[in-house]
């Protein structure tokens, strides 16, 4: 991982990394404060990313956060099949295209799509911790359109929804083992947990490369024009 190490500037609204400011040599770009969040799930030099943001306007930034939020909820989506919670992912998903499109979705909109999520994931929690942090994902991606920053980001969410997609396959594959020894509850116990954290790395990375991508995508499109 990278050094998570973030220092928040006078104003509550932009901050600087400092490894990137070092590494850049112009002055650091002003951050929105989001991406100090976004720093924790990257684990590669986004030095040449960072240099190429210096003087970016609100605007691109405002686009790479839609683009992150999107992968988020992507990623969720691929842990559950619950068709509800995939119903209202969509329906986000949707909403962040039609932003990225140039339109303008106003907060009712979102704090509607927030609480629909809310509940999807309150009837999915009766069958799977999976879809109930896949409607989480859909929820706080929602709410990071109108709310202040929070540190209970969409991409965190989609991580728990693809350790919870895994563990419970851990579990299903280990029903054969006698459960009464100690040995084999150890054992158990064991492949769950080394399942949810290797499923829950695993998301973060995704997440973390298409973001660069993203990122890098945003960058391009202000040279050429082409956002294809």
């Amino acid at each position: 991982m990278t050094n998570r190490s973030v220092t928040t500037m006078t104003t509550t609204t932009t901050t600087t990394i400092p490894a990137l400011a070092a590494a850049s040599a112009t002055a650091a770009p002003a951050a929105p404060a989001w991406l100090a969040e976004c720093v924790l799930w990257i684990g590669r030099d986004l030095a040449d990313l960072w240099r190429d943001s210096a003087g970016a306007s609100p605007a691109l930034w405002a686009r790479i956060n839609l683009r992150r939020r999107r992968a988020a909820i992507a990623e969720a989506m691929a842990h559950t099949d619950d068709l509800a919670v995939l119903g209202i992912c969509a329906e986000v998903t949707a909403m962040l295209d039609a932003e990225l499109a140039g339109e303008s979705i106003g907060p009712e909109a979102w704090v509607d799509a927030e609480q629909a999520a809310q509940w999807c994931g309150g009837v999915a929690a009766r069958t799977s911790r999976a879809a109930t942090w896949a409607a989480e994902a859909a929820a706080r991606t929602a709410r990071a359109a109108w709310a202040a920053p929070s540190e209970a980001s969409a991409a965190e969410a989609a991580t728990w929804a693809a350790g919870e997609a895994a563990g419970a396959a851990a579990v299903r594959e280990a029903t054969g083992v006698t459960t009464g020894q100690r040995a084999a509850r150890a054992w158990v116990s064991a492949s769950v947990v080394a399942a949810v954290d290797g499923a829950q790395r695993e998301a973060a990375g995704r997440i973390t490369a298409e973001f660069l991508a993203a990122w890098r995508a945003e960058l391009d499109a202000q040279t050429t024009g082409d956002r294809s």
